[in-house]
């Protein structure tokens, strides 16, 4: 009893849940305390990391707390490098990847992942594009023996990507139709100019049309090259095993090396950039006022994410002030997102057309008075709890904890990023909050985008009134 004691009854293969009754409230500190145990097993694990043969990079992390596996496997790509005309490409290209390979049909490869209750999946954002899966431990060899085939010999059969190009066509539709990410594309757009982070992730109507087989042949063919990869594996497995299957199976994936192509830098504002688009019946102007933010390597991300964290929320200025005081907001919301080009920050607000410039005037006079003053102390102890917790829990699952390796070790950040980032936090002060926000706030030059209907007869496309969704990696 006591060995079965010490083998089972362990941090290690601890499983949290939790049931909370509706009118209990749990805060993510609240949150990240519960799992902080699990969290400092994973901290404390050690990371493998190899080089391998072919210039690609795996990673493995042994994770015993339940019997599965999540595998990241991912390139540098996605939005930053398209272009207008072939704007959409990245998506169809992950949606492709798992749509067959030289030896398996689409059917074949889906019912192959079925048997085994698994999860595999393209996936492509503004700055990477790639494969994850997940499955029970005991199938790894066969789950890794799929996801090198999609990724060694994918197929883009002709008549699967016309369906693709015809669901990516909806979305584009469905997108259009919900105002809050209209709103964020028009102010990407506007922001970004010639830069590729203003482009649609979803492309449009002529550049989709427009996209080919051999579109999709020649993009993988620069991008999916092994100097440019890297796998990241976390689960109930020995380092030996993965090891040895890992460069069996990728052994015959080569290519003659990876240089990125070169991207414009993004211009900041000079002046005040407005732009106003009318979207058809409805009862509500969104609007975003924004400004050009910095990059995921650079040192001021870090104040600005506490300054981000806050001033967001139902308990930031913004919010309390402009929706609960003066009754101005549907909603309003700050962000700032960092890239590895220059990201952005600003205000989102929905509003009714008659207090739009009343809204717009409130929005100035917070941000004037936060690069004047900075924020309080108690604020950036709130927004500093806040980070870490969030932190803390999205580290939670086999999956999420193979996607943070790869893509920290993908962007230059070093793949044990995670463990750093907590006392990067800890150590922002409010000198750094103001520094920053004097920095990138200046209520003399910003981008501003208005969405506004056309006429006040009723909604009719979802207005979408909500916080901004985070943005894609």
């Amino acid at each position: 009893m006591r060995e079965a004691a010490r083998r089972y009854l362990s941090i290690k293969n601890l499983t949290l849940g939790l049931l909370v009754p509706h009118e209990e409230e749990i805060s993510t500190e609240e949150l990240s305390d519960l799992v902080a145990p699990l969290t400092e097993v994973v901290k404390k694990a050690e990371v493998r990391k190899l080089s391998l043969e072919n210039g690609a990079t795996l990673l493995f992390l042994e994770d015993r707390t339940v019997p599965v596996v999540g595998i990241w496997v991912v390139f540098l790509g996605g939005l930053r490098y398209e272009t207008p005309s072939k704007a959409g490409l990245s998506q169809l290209v992950a949606e492709m990847l798992t749509k067959g390979t030289e030896s398996r049909t689409f059917h074949q490869l889906a019912e192959e992942v079925d048997r085994m209750g698994a999860y595999l999946k393209g996936f492509a954002g503004r700055n990477t594009f790639g494969v994850e899966a997940k499955g029970l431990s005991k199938d790894f060899p066969r789950l890794l023996r799929l996801v090198t085939d999609v990724i060694i010999n994918p197929s883009f059969p002709e008549e699967e990507l016309q369906r693709a190009k015809e669901r990516q066509l909806a979305a584009l539709r469905r997108q259009k139709d919900h105002l809050l990410r209209r709103t964020l594309q028009l102010f990407r757009e506007t922001l970004y100019e010639d830069h590729p982070y203003g482009l649609n992730p979803l492309g449009t109507e002529e550049s989709i049309a427009g996209i080919t087989r051999d579109d999709l042949l020649d993009y993988y063919q620069r991008f999916a090259l092994p100097q440019n990869m890297v796998i990241a594996i976390v689960g109930d497995l020995n380092w030996p095993d993965v090891k040895a299957l890992v460069k069996e199976d990728f052994e015959e994936f080569i290519g003659e090396g990876f240089s990125p192509p070169m991207v414009p830098h993004p211009r900041r504002e000079i002046g005040i950039r407005r732009k106003e688009v009318a979207y058809g019946k409805g009862d509500q102007v969104h609007f975003v006022l924004g400004f050009l933010g910095t990059t995921l390597t650079d040192e001021d991300r870090y104040p600005l994410e506490v300054l981000e964290a806050a001033l967001s929320g139902q308990g930031g200025r913004f919010f309390v002030k402009l929706r609960d005081k003066m009754g101005l907001a549907y909603a309003v919301d700050f962000f700032a997102r960092c890239d590895l080009d220059p990201g952005y920050l600003g205000v989102y607000m929905a509003t009714s057309p008659e207090k739009l410039e009343r809204a717009l005037v409130g929005v100035k006079a917070i941000l004037e008075e936060v690069a004047i003053e900075g924020i309080t102390e108690e604020e950036l102890e709130r927004a500093k709890r806040y980070l870490i917790g969030n932190h803390e829990v999205s580290l939670q699952g086999s999956l999420a904890m193979a996607s943070t390796l790869a893509l920290n070790e993908r962007y230059g950040l070093g793949w044990d990023f995670f463990k750093r980032y907590p006392q990067r936090i800890k150590e922002v002060t409010l000198e750094d909050v103001l520094r920053v926000a004097r920095k990138y706030i200046d209520t003399e030059s910003y981008t501003l985008v208005i969405l506004k209907p056309s006429r006040e007869e009723g909604p009719t496309a979802s207005q979408g009134a909500s916080s901004p969704p985070p943005s894609s990696p």
